[in-house]
């Protein structure tokens, strides 16, 4: 009996600190001109999408600027954007991607 008391007193013990974190995450949209052939450049706003339990979220940053989100450790985030190149045959946009797992260690994203 004493063993399974002691028992069941550590697992209470240790299981709160198996438990995620939440993380602030500093997400920061910085993207510039590129100056060089072919030449790019990035859209206004980047949307960032994440899924936290069965609840989705979508918040929107401007370029050169950055917001904080809470979420639980290990989130997966994913920032779209758009990105123009210019070249001899004209112009062209496309979509890109950027992806970031939160981490309390590294509390900031920047793309």
């Amino acid at each position: 009996m004493k063993i399974l008391f002691t028992c069941l007193i550590l697992i209470l013990l240790i299981l709160p600190g198996c438990q995620k974190q939440n993380v602030q995450v500093t997400i920061s949209y910085d993207k510039i001109p590129m100056d060089v052939f072919p030449y790019s450049s990035y859209g206004e706003i980047a949307k960032i999408y994440y899924t936290v339990g069965s609840q989705s979220f979508e918040k929107t940053v401007q370029n050169h600027r950055s917001i904080q989100v809470v979420v639980p450790e290990k989130t997966l985030m994913r920032a779209t954007y758009e990105k123009y190149v210019y070249d001899p045959s004209g112009s062209s946009s496309t979509h890109e991607d950027a992806l970031y797992t939160a981490d309390p260690k590294n509390p900031n994203w920047k793309f």
